[in-house]
């Protein structure tokens, strides 16, 4: 322990003393306003009373020497020489006066000190991010470390600002991915309708001159049906993924085996035109679940839809849940997902290589994505042990009783 000596004591007032000031100014700043005020009041007072009988003192002192000097030297006070008399005035006017001078320059330090300690700062901080984002600079922080209401509206217009930034990120990406939308619109449109536009001038050159067999102006009929059939399915998928933001999930309260029962129907015959077999296996527990099954059967159609253009033989569906999802798993015999695909393949026009010329748009599985989303899921992408591919789509059962509808 420290043994106290003078020197210690001295030196550890004399330091107390010189860090009061900054001590203050730190609670001063950190306090609520109106505490702040009432300290500054206190101290106005304090500062109004000292000044006031340090003032009087003095004059009073100045006064008492002025009619001791008269009474010593038996002089009347006409009798005093014009100077003394004139400072005599002067005192006793002061006298009279300081009381509201030192008043008001209490309540003017008081004022500037309020200022300067809690206003100032915050309120340039303020002006300027106010300026930078009005001219639409959002890349900066607000910071002001305080514990009283500036600081907390100086964290208040940090959080707006934020999300102004956020928002403006959002709606660049929004307009980036609508300019790869219409340009994957184009290119995909542009593959058909040139063949359309073959076929109709080898039609429109040779049919008026009796050069084309039957045969194969029936072929050419049916090769521009099916690209007319892709063209109008394309254009329903892009309807249906422009549409997803506006989708919000319904869901109710319906039981295991009926869920279960609508899943089978939707999918029982998806792998009849392949002839490749799409197997259902219900291990969902016995019950109710709140859950939109229509949603849950819109994703069923687009995985099933996904799996069959790489399956062998087969498709395997398993419906699953705990206390917080449902899960939907796709299984299929092909070739499973390339690297690049697993972390590639739930973004929107994806396309595999190998299937760039046929109905695949590259939609489904972000279409697929998207709407687990929407039902506090997500969906994830894995290969089985056996080579296929696995998809498992998650939806919350803990959706609140009013899904809110994203304003555009």
């Amino acid at each position: 322990m420290e043994k106290l000596t003078v020197r210690s004591v001295c030196s550890r007032t004399l330091h107390a003393l010189l860090s009061a000031p900054r001590r203050l100014y730190v609670w001063l700043k950190n306090t609520p306003i109106c505490i702040c005020l009432f300290a500054l009041t206190v101290l106005a007072v304090v500062f109004y009373i000292a000044s006031l009988v340090c003032v009087l003192q003095i004059i009073e002192h100045f006064i008492f020497s002025v009619y001791a000097y008269l009474s010593e030297s038996g002089m009347t006070l006409s009798q005093l020489p014009e100077n003394l008399y004139r400072r005599l005035q002067i005192a006793d006017s002061i006298r009279v006066f300081a009381t509201y001078f030192l008043a008001l320059l209490g309540i003017f330090l008081e004022v500037i000190v309020f200022y300067n300690v809690k206003l100032k700062e915050p309120l340039r901080l303020l002006r300027d991010a106010a300026a930078r984002m009005a001219n639409n600079d959002l890349n900066f922080t607000l910071s002001y470390q305080s514990r009283d209401e500036m600081g907390e509206l100086c964290r208040t217009f940090e959080r707006t600002r934020a999300q102004f930034e956020q928002n403006n990120r959002d709606l660049w990406r929004m307009i980036e991915e609508r300019k790869r939308l219409n340009a994957a619109f184009a290119h995909d449109l542009r593959t058909p309708l040139t063949v359309l536009r073959g076929y109709v001038d080898f039609l429109a050159t040779y049919v008026p001159q009796g050069k084309v067999r039957e045969e194969k102006l029936l072929s050419t009929l049916s090769t521009m049906s099916s690209h007319i059939n892709r063209l109008e399915h394309y254009v329903d998928t892009m309807n249906e993924a422009q549409r997803l933001d506006d989708i919000s999930p319904q869901p109710r309260f319906i039981s295991t085996q009926e869920l279960t029962n609508a899943l089978f129907e939707e999918i029982s015959l998806l792998g009849e035109p392949q002839g490749i077999a799409v197997r259902l296996h219900p291990e969902l527990y016995s019950g109710m679940v709140r859950i939109d099954p229509a949603l849950l059967l819109r994703v069923s159609d687009n995985l099933v839809s996904n799996a069959l253009g790489y399956a062998k033989s087969r498709v395997e569906l398993t419906l699953r849940g705990d206390a917080r999802f449902v899960y939907l798993i796709v299984e299929d015999d092909g070739r499973g997902f390339t690297p690049e695909e697993l972390t590639q393949a739930t973004k929107a026009f994806y396309k595999d290589k190998n299937h760039e010329n046929s109905a695949h748009f590259g939609l489904g599985l972000n279409i697929c994505q998207t709407l687990c989303g929407r039902h506090g899921g997500w969906l994830s992408l894995e290969n089985t042990p056996h080579g296929g591919a696995r998809v498992v789509a998650r939806f919350s059962l803990r959706l609140p009783v009013s899904f809110p509808v994203p304003e555009k």
